[in-house]
């Protein structure tokens, strides 16, 4: 009967010891739910080789939560409708911390290459697109980060017959958003023939530039359009493609306005390639200038486009 007893004891001790661990366990690692913002943005980038990247900042309002770890993560892709582009994670990198909505955010900054960076001869357009993460516990989220422009050709600038002197921003604030609406460029001749400059244009499907209203000067980057021109509208639906008809003589360097026009809506822009279709001699090429960074934002998360998710531990 004190065996009995005994027994009884000991291993009543021992469930209890047994449920401890595990309560203390559950209390240890338990977990809220997790914040995450994108910020939906105008990605246009240039693809020279499958080294060059597109960087995403995701927003999380924790650290070191399996969301941002590399090791987590299966796979990861960007689509939009019915293009999916697959893309390889090579680095997540630790931005900087921000606050938005009196809550702390982290941002970490995923690094995509792609494969088929050779693939294409025209820009990708993915409107409204999503980055998509898999990971190896079976989760999978989807994160919408804007308008995408994607350019991939490793064959690019080959020829050396143009070069920018000056590519500059011309900015205005409209409906509340600071944004570019119009270029200065300087293109300098690096030939000894005569180049007839076909197209200036940035290929988007959202807004390019004006190229048949360009402006045989440079303008001041603050100058606000609608200063001088109480008419003048940033957006229109149709922008003429005809050809530029701008020529450049042997070593001579053109100073020249090009209007930027939204198709849609006025949109948050700060970079974009420039694409030049000329001539040389009757030969038709194009030059790229790859994705320049026209304006620096402080305002990262700006209210304009901010997606907010609530990732929920089971």
């Amino acid at each position: 009967m004190k065996k009995k007893r005994d027994f009884i004891i000991i291993a009543s001790a021992l469930i209890f010891i047994i449920f401890s661990f595990i309560l203390i366990y559950l209390l240890v690692n338990k977990f809220d739910d997790v914040d995450i913002l994108s910020v939906k943005k105008e990605y246009n980038r240039v693809f020279e080789s499958s080294e060059d990247t597109l960087d995403i900042p995701i927003y999380i309002g924790k650290r070191n939560t399996f969301l941002s770890n590399y090791k987590e993560i299966e796979s990861t892709s960007i689509s939009s409708n019915n293009i999916q582009l697959k893309a390889s994670l090579s680095q997540i990198e630790v931005g900087c911390t921000l606050i938005y909505n009196r809550n702390k955010y982290y941002e970490y900054i995923y690094h995509l290459s792609f494969d088929s960076y050779d693939s294409f001869q025209e820009p990708l357009f993915m409107s409204d697109g999503l980055f998509n993460i898999t990971y190896k516990n079976g989760n999978r989220l989807s994160f919408r980060i804007g308008n995408l422009s994607l350019f991939f050709n490793s064959n690019l600038n080959t020829r050396k017959d143009i070069f920018f002197s000056r590519l500059q921003a011309v900015t205005n604030e409209i409906e509340g958003i600071e944004t570019i609406v119009g270029v200065n460029i300087s293109i300098k001749n690096n030939t000894d023939s005569s180049i007839h400059i076909k197209s200036i244009s940035i290929k988007n499907e959202h807004y390019d530039l004006d190229y048949m209203n360009y402006e045989n000067k440079q303008i001041d980057t603050a100058l606000n359009l609608r200063s001088r021109d109480e008419s003048y509208n940033y957006t229109r639906l149709f922008i003429d493609k005809s050809d530029m008809n701008l020529n450049i003589e042997p070593i001579e360097i053109k100073d020249i306005f090009i209007p930027l026009i939204y198709t849609k809506a006025i949109l948050s822009l700060d970079r974009f390639p420039v694409y030049i279709e000329y001539e040389i001699d009757e030969n038709e090429y194009l030059f790229v200038q790859d994705d320049f960074q026209f304006m620096k934002r402080m305002d990262v998360l700006n209210h304009n486009g901010i997606e907010k998710y609530v990732y929920r531990y089971h």
